[in-house]
């Protein structure tokens, strides 16, 4: 089960809002009833895990492509020990499980539930939002969120990243 508060969580639901067929910020399409099934055929033990692990990888190089890959981590490329548990987070997960968090309505309410208080980011582009030692914080997880949320709704691109 995912937790509505992890950092798998929110990079579920951002991956989502991300896809072709919300925002289009990045070319994939593997979190919905299709791509649920197209990635049943090659991966039928990890389904889950594939259809989160293949969007996450467009969103990052979209991120990557705005920001940068120096000195940098956003929420599609963290810190090594963050991705471990992410990893770890994503093994555990299955098609129910994904599919609760894989809608337009599902994934704002995850999105506005971690930003709470946050101030979300209002500019285009990369968007500087902490620093790599903050960014396990539960504070940086909000400010994620807020960024994410209020770009979606309104239509720019933002990339949130710490360094």
């Amino acid at each position: 089960m995912l937790s509505g508060t992890s950092i798998c969580a929110l990079r579920v639901a951002v991956a989502h809002l991300g896809e072709k067929a919300q925002a289009g910020w990045w070319d994939s399409a593997f979190l919905n009833s299709t791509g649920f099934r197209y990635l049943q055929l090659i991966y039928p033990k990890t389904t889950a895990s594939a259809c989160v692990t293949a969007a996450s990888e467009a969103a990052c190089r979209e991120h990557d492509a705005r920001i940068g890959k120096g000195k940098v981590a956003h929420l599609f490329r963290l810190n090594g020990d963050m991705e471990l548990k992410l990893r770890g987070d994503l093994a555990k997960l299955d098609i129910p499980d994904l599919e609760n968090f894989c809608s337009r309505e599902a994934a704002f309410r995850l999105l506005d539930g971690i930003a709470g208080a946050a101030k979300p980011v209002v500019t285009a582009g990369p968007a500087h939002i902490g620093t790599l030692r903050e960014m396990a914080s539960d504070a940086s997880r909000s400010r994620l969120a807020a960024a994410y949320a209020a770009a979606f709704r309104s239509g720019t691109k933002v990339f949130p990243y710490f360094s």
